[in-house]
C-alpha cells in the first residue's frame, strides 16, 4: 500500500470511529433506537429465513423501486465527513424494507408472506418515520449499522474465527441475506473491528480483534439500555412459539395437570354468568375453551380473548367454530397496549402470560380495562433455578456451560415472586390475594421437551439470544439427541420439574 493510501484509509478510520463513539455515547441514540421500535422500523433477523421466495413479484418490485430511490438520496449525505459506499446503502435499505414488510406480515397475518400490501406499508412506515426525524436517512441507516455490527461481531465472538467466505455469505449468522457482507467486511476492517488470518486450518479466516471486542460490548450496553435486546428476545420467542402447529397436545404431554391447575385458576378468579371478561396472552384458547372459561359466562356473558400472535388466535378461532362457542370473540392485541375504554369489562384474567410482555404496562392496562371493583387475576410463572429438574444441569450442559460464560445464572422464564401483586397494588387494585401453585412437568420424551422448553414458554431465552442463527439450531439438535439416552436411563422423578407458580387476585380501584 502506498504511503497517500495509508494515509487515506487512516483518515477515514479516525473518521469513522470518532462518528461510532459519537452514536454509542450519546443518550439521544437509545432514544432514537426506541423511536424506531415503536414506529414498527425494525431489524427484525429472527422473523427470518428472509428470502426471496417469501416475497410475492410485486412485493420484491416495490421494495427494488424503493431502495434505489433511498441510496440515491442517502448516497454522500448519511454520515458527515465520511461516504458510505453506493452498495453498503443499497443492500442495507433492502433489508430495512424487506424486515419491516416480514414484521408487519408475520404480526398481521401470522405468515413470513409478504405482499405487494406488506411491501407498500414497509415504504410507507420507513419514509413516515425518516421524515419526523431530525437527521433524516442517517437514523435508519444507523440502526441498520449497529444492528448488523452486533450479529456480525456477536457471531465471529461466539466462534473465535470463520472462514472468510462463510462470513460474506452470513453462513452461520444471517443466512437470510439477499447478497454478500463484503461491504460490512470491508467497513469492519477499515474500522480495526475485523482482521484476515492466514493461514487458517480452514485457510483464509476472519477474526474479531480486541477494538472489535471492545466495540461489540458498547453495542450491546446501548441496545440493551434501548429495550432493543428485550424486544428481540420476544420477537424470537414469538417466532419460534408460533411454528409448534401441535402446541396443544405438546402442552398435554408435557405439564399433564395444567388444565385441571387452569380450573382451580378459573375458581380462583370468581368468575359469573353474565360477566363481560377479557383474557389476555390466550395463545390457542386452551383456557378460553379446552378449560371452559368461555362457558362460566353462560348464560348471558362474553368473553373477549386477545393475544399478539395471528397464528395462535388462527387456531383459537378454529376451535371457537368447532364448539360453537358464540359468545366468544378473539382479538390481536399486546397486553400492553389494548383497544379498550376504561372499565370496558367485569372481570380480566390471564394465565402465564405475564413474563412475555412489558408487566408494569401490562397489568396497568389489565387494571384500567377493568370496571371499578371488578375483579384482576393473573396465574404467573415465577422465575426459578433451572435446575429444579434433577437431570436438566446434565442434560442442558451446553445451556448451562454458556451461562457461566457469560456470568449468567441459567434461570426459568417468569416472574419474580411476588411481583404479579405488587404490579397490581402499584396500579390500584384493592383486596390483593396471592396463593402460591407448583405444576408438574415432565420430560416424557426429548424430542417434546427439548421444543416445549425452547419454543413454548421461552426457557433461556436470555443464555440462547447472542447465539447466532445457526448455532441455535444446531443446540436443539444436541440437546434432543442427549435426551435419548437421559430419558432411557432417568427415573419419571428425576425427568420431573416441579414449576412454581402464583395465582394473583385483586379489585380494580373505584373512581378518584
Amino acid at each position: 500500500m502506498d504511503p497517500m493510501h495509508r494515509q487515506g484509509a487512516g483518515e477515514a478510520r479516525e473518521r469513522l470511529a470518532a462518528l461510532l463513539q459519537e452514536r454509542l455515547r450519546d443518550p439521544a441514540t437509545a432514544q432514537m433506537i426506541r423511536r424506531s421500535l415503536d414506529a414498527g422500523v425494525v431489524m427484525d433477523t429472527w422473523l427470518a429465513g428472509q428470502r426471496e421466495e417469501n416475497f410475492t413479484p410485486e412485493a420484491l418490485a416495490v421494495i427494488e423501486e424503493a431502495v434505489g430511490i433511498l441510496t440515491a438520496q442517502a448516497y454522500g449525505s448519511v454520515f458527515p465527513n465520511y461516504h458510505l459506499s453506493e452498495r453498503y446503502l443499497t443492500v442495507a435499505f433492502h433489508e430495512l424494507l424487506s424486515s419491516i414488510a416480514m414484521f408487519q406480515a408475520h404480526r398481521e397475518k401470522g405468515t413470513l408472506e409478504v405482499g405487494e400490501g406488506e411491501a407498500a406499508g414497509a415504504v410507507e412506515r420507513l419514509r413516515a418515520f425518516v421524515a419526523a426525524e431530525p437527521t433524516g436517512l442517517s437514523v435508519p441507516v444507523g440502526l441498520y449499522w449497529l444492528v448488523t455490527s452486533y450479529e456480525n461481531y456477536g457471531a465471529l465472538a461466539h466462534y473465535g474465527r470463520m472462514p472468510e467466505e462463510d462470513f460474506r455469505f452470513g453462513t452461520f449468522h444471517r443466512p437470510w441475506i439477499k447478497s454478500t457482507l463484503t461491504e460490512e467486511m470491508n467497513l469492519a476492517r477499515l474500522m480495526g473491528h475485523l482482521e484476515t488470518r492466514y493461514p487458517c486450518p480452514e485457510g483464509q479466516c476472519v477474526i474479531l480483534t480486541p477494538e472489535g471486542r471492545r466495540v461489540l460490548e458498547q453495542i450491546r450496553r446501548l441496545l440493551e439500555d434501548s429495550g432493543e435486546l428485550a424486544w428481540r428476545m420476544q420477537q424470537q420467542h414469538l417466532a419460534l412459539f408460533n411454528e409448534l402447529e401441535d402446541y396443544d397436545e405438546l402442552m398435554a404431554r408435557i405439564a399433564p395437570t395444567v388444565n385441571p391447575e387452569t380450573e382451580r385458576f378459573l375458581d380462583f378468579a370468581g368468575l359469573r354468568p353474565g360477566q363481560k371478561v377479557l383474557e389476555l396472552g390466550c395463545g390457542t384458547g386452551r383456557m378460553t375453551l379446552n378449560v371452559g372459561l368461555y362457558r362460566r359466562v353462560l348464560p348471558g356473558g362474553r368473553v373477549v380473548a386477545t393475544d399478539p400472535s395471528t397464528n395462535m388466535l388462527a387456531r383459537a378461532g378454529s376451535k371457537a367454530r368447532e364448539l360453537g362457542a358464540a359468545n366468544v370473540e378473539f382479538l390481536r392485541s399486546p397486553a400492553e397496549n389494548l383497544p379498550f375504554s376504561d372499565g370496558a369489562f367485569d372481570a380480566t384474567v390471564g394465565m402465564v402470560f405475564l413474563h412475555f410482555t412489558d408487566a408494569p404496562r401490562a397489568v396497568r392496562e389489565a387494571v384500567r380495562v377493568t370496571k371499578p371493583g371488578g375483579t384482576v387475576a393473573l396465574g404467573v410463572a415465577i422465575r426459578s433455578d433451572a435446575a429444579m429438574m434433577p437431570v436438566l444441569p446434565v442434560w442442558f450442559e451446553p445451556i448451562f456451560a454458556l451461562a457461566r460464560s457469560r456470568g449468567m445464572a441459567p434461570t426459568g422464564v417468569g416472574n419474580r415472586p411476588g411481583e404479579a401483586a405488587q404490579l397490581l397494588r402499584e396500579a390500584g387494585c384493592v383486596a390483593v390475594h396471592t396463593v402460591p401453585v407448583q405444576v408438574p412437568v415432565v420430560a416424557v420424551d426429548p424430542v417434546s421437551f427439548v421444543r416445549w422448553a425452547l419454543q413454548g414458554p421461552g426457557f433461556f431465552q436470555e443464555v440462547l439470544e447472542p447465539l447466532p442463527y445457526a448455532e441455535r439450531l444446531r443446540l436443539v439438535g444436541e440437546l434432543q439427541e442427549a435426551g435419548r439416552e437421559i430419558c432411557r436411563r432417568a427415573t419419571l422423578e428425576e425427568r420431573t420439574w416441579l414449576w412454581p407458580g402464583e395465582y394473583v387476585r385483586g379489585s380494580a380501584p373505584g373512581p378518584d
